[in-house]
């Protein structure tokens, strides 16, 4: 499979009860604030389970340098560059036995210090609830604060957005393993919007979802607005609406929706730009 694993730094083992999953493909720029974050949480029993996705820039430096001062983070390295969802795969088969909860967070992000405790929490308090996440407060590759991201709150309104927009902010998620781990992880077949084909696997699955209202998450939108909009990336987005809408079982009469990512695809980029700014999730 060409992936060497490689814990770089092990002491005695972690008894942890959560598992965060990250992936980093050349990912410098940003790591070290994302990592300050995840590692001055408030709830501390975690480990941080990293995957060094074949980075030619310092990534897997500063992961060393910081797997050296704190026995939590573990890290694996590919190869070969796989993507994001096939090194989430990964990531979590490295999980330790014990772990209940699994948490995402990206390269680039910034948790806020109570994010974990406030999580754990609605857990304990919602035993029928089996995966949350939260508002996020978006950033610009300067840390400049440039708006908020409000998702529903409530399953019910989850499910119901679910077919119009991904209602989750990916990297703000916990989630219970067994659930996770009940429908495979998540499928290789698409190399973005990994998050948006398991929101409706686990829909499917009968699991409830919810949103804490507030804000957990710096949430960091500097990626190219060109790829995101490219007819390739639009042409994915299709199919996972396409497959989810059958799993959800989604009347005909609602899959005018499915056109929604292919108009996006080919609108000019000033109002693509615009829609941007009125998408109902700022």
């Amino acid at each position: 499979e060409n992936v060497s694993f490689v814990v770089l730094y092990l002491r005695k083992k972690i008894m942890a009860r959560i598992s965060v999953l990250m992936a980093s493909h050349n990912g410098a720029k940003y790591l070290r604030q994302s990592l300050d974050s995840i590692l001055s949480q408030t709830f501390s029993d975690f480990e941080l389970i990293i995957v060094d996705d074949a980075s030619t820039d310092k990534t897997l430096k500063i992961l060393e340098e910081y797997a050296k001062k704190d026995s939590r983070l573990k890290v694996c390295i590919n190869e070969e560059n796989k993507g994001l969802t096939a090194s989430l795969n990964i990531a979590l088969k490295q999980i330790s036995a014990d772990t209940e909860y699994i948490c995402r967070m990206d390269d680039d992000d910034i948790c806020e210090q109570n994010r974990f405790e406030k999580q754990i929490e609605y857990f304990m308090a919602n035993s029928q609830i089996g995966i949350v996440g939260s508002n996020a407060i978006i950033i610009d590759d300067k840390n400049m604060i440039r708006g908020k991201r409000k998702v529903p709150a409530e399953h019910n309104k989850i499910l119901a957005t679910l077919p119009r927009y991904n209602p989750i902010i990916h990297p703000s998620v916990m989630i219970r393993r067994e659930v996770l781990e009940k429908v495979g992880g998540y499928n290789e077949k698409y190399r973005t919007s990994q998050d948006y084909a398991l929101w409706f696997r686990l829909a499917a699955d009968g699991v409830k979802f919810a949103n804490l209202q507030e804000y957990l998450l710096k949430y960091r939108e500097t990626r190219s607005a060109v790829r995101r909009k490219s007819m390739k990336y639009r042409l994915k987005d299709f199919h996972i609406r396409k497959e989810g809408y059958k799993l959800l079982k989604v009347p005909f009469y609602k899959y005018f929706w499915l056109i929604l990512p292919l108009i996006l695809g080919i609108i000019p980029m000033p109002v693509y730009k615009l829609l941007k700014r009125v998408d109902p999730r700022n």
